[in-house]
């Protein structure tokens, strides 16, 4: 079964994947794997010595569809939680923009990389549920950096329709840094402070970024 789904996901046969799914979605093979151990590498099926998950095959190949079919088949959004790159940064660095918001959509954490945040922000004052699942990804699953970096991309990309949102989510989590760190925050500007947290590698990530015209760096400013 992992070498059928395996082959289906590289060649991008998403109806195939969705037959599998239907019909096999509550066995178990090879043991004790779980259809669902297949799909997300886990279980007895992590021993197998593999570069690559199903759902990484898949957006290696750029088949969206087929990104979809394991998504609906109960595949992590995210992908294996030892994998190297997670499912939606290679989406972003593959360039393949409508797999990284379908997997925003379908609850992957957005992580604060360049790549994916600057894609979704260019698609999301047109899709209300990516820019739903994308500010909810923010507040609950990332520290203050995602958003830094999205404040910059919104003056740089002009999608101006976010600023207040994102901007919220970060007035959170000033009071929570506050709150965690009272004695060390003094006359220091909040965002400064979390700057300064957050080390010289995320601070020049946020700062050199594709913003030409400056808008983004004054915003942030």
């Amino acid at each position: 079964m992992h070498i059928i789904l395996c082959s289906a996901a590289e060649s991008g046969n998403s109806t195939l994947i969705s037959k599998l799914g239907q019909g096999f979605g509550k066995c178990t093979f090879d043991g004790d794997s779980s259809f669902l151990d297949i799909l997300n590498h886990c279980g007895p099926v992590a021993e197998y010595d593999l570069d690559e998950s199903l759902l990484h095959l898949a957006i290696s190949g750029g088949h969206l569809l087929t990104v979809e079919a394991l998504l609906i088949a109960g595949a992590d959004p995210d992908g294996p939680d030892d994998s190297e790159y997670s499912a939606i940064v290679l989406a972003a660095e593959s360039g393949h923009d409508k797999i990284v918001q379908l997997l925003t959509k379908r609850g992957a954490k957005v992580p604060s990389d360049y790549l994916v945040l600057k894609c979704i922000i260019q698609s999301s004052y047109l899709d209300s549920q990516l820019r739903e699942k994308f500010l909810h990804s923010l507040r609950h699953h990332n520290d203050a950096d995602a958003s830094l970096i999205s404040v910059i991309l919104i003056g740089g990309l002009q999608r101006y329709e976010l600023l207040d949102d994102i901007s919220e989510i970060l007035r959170e989590k000033v009071v929570r840094f506050q709150q965690k760190a009272e004695s060390l925050v003094g006359l220091e500007p909040p965002l400064r402070l979390i700057l300064h947290h957050y080390g010289p590698e995320v601070r020049e990530e946020a700062l050199d970024l594709a913003d030409n015209d400056g808008r983004g760096l004054e915003l942030f400013i």
